[in-house]
């Protein structure tokens, strides 16, 4: 997003203020071979995460080395990915977040307009250490990288506050190098307040879907 802020600044300032600012054919690098389904998948979730909140007007991912296949056949861990986020249309009225930070470890919550479903994307993704390193100025148009280091990402504990109290169904959909969108518990919880907890090393990815009884 620290992109996506300064081609926006640009544009501004040089009278462009109605361009669009595109982003187009994006992805982990595709020519990782190591990169598994599981990170691939925890950074495109996390990288949409991080749209909701940046200067972004429209984006594509670029399918490359991941397969994807939301055609016939099994929906990959990044098919799974792309679909969880999907999910958060059936609740578009987003809902504030603390916890999350700017490093990977991405939050987005929102409600219906009925106020009978609330929908959580965590979204935990780790940079391999042989990218935490200064570029290798191959383009010298792109920011110095920053420097990451990674702490209290292993999980979460969460508090969800409500619109409203009663009985709740609290279903957890896991993510990650072994489970493709798997369900990992459900339960009936009383709001309006409730505590999530969950061990969730990266990558990894949760959608907690949580609906009034």
């Amino acid at each position: 997003m620290t992109i996506a802020r300064q081609l926006r600044i640009i544009l501004d300032a040089r009278g462009f203020g109605s361009a669009r600012n595109v982003l187009d054919e994006w992805n982990a690098d595709p020519a990782d071979e190591e990169l598994a389904d599981g990170a691939r998948a925890s950074f495109a979730a996390s990288s949409l995460i991080y749209m909701l909140g940046g200067p972004i007007d429209a984006q594509t991912y670029r399918r490359a080395a991941a397969s994807v296949r939301l055609g016939g056949g099994a929906v990959d861990a990044v098919g799974s990915a792309l679909g969880a986020f999907g999910a958060l249309k059936s609740s578009p009225l987003l809902i504030r977040t603390t916890g999350g930070d700017d490093s990977g470890f991405a939050v987005a919550a929102g409600r219906s307009k009925d106020n009978r479903l609330v929908q959580i994307l965590i979204s935990n993704y780790q940079i391999a250490s042989k990218y935490s390193g200064p570029r290798d100025n191959w383009d010298t148009s792109l920011p110095e990288r920053r420097t990451l280091q990674y702490s209290n990402n292993g999980g979460y504990d969460a508090t969800v506050n409500l619109p409203t109290p009663g009985k709740y169904q609290v279903k957890r959909y896991r993510i990650s190098d072994s489970s493709n969108f798997a369900l990992q518990d459900q339960r009936i919880e009383t709001g309006p307040s409730i505590r999530l907890q969950a061990a969730m090393p990266p990558p990894g990815i949760e959608l907690i879907v949580i609906s009034a009884k």
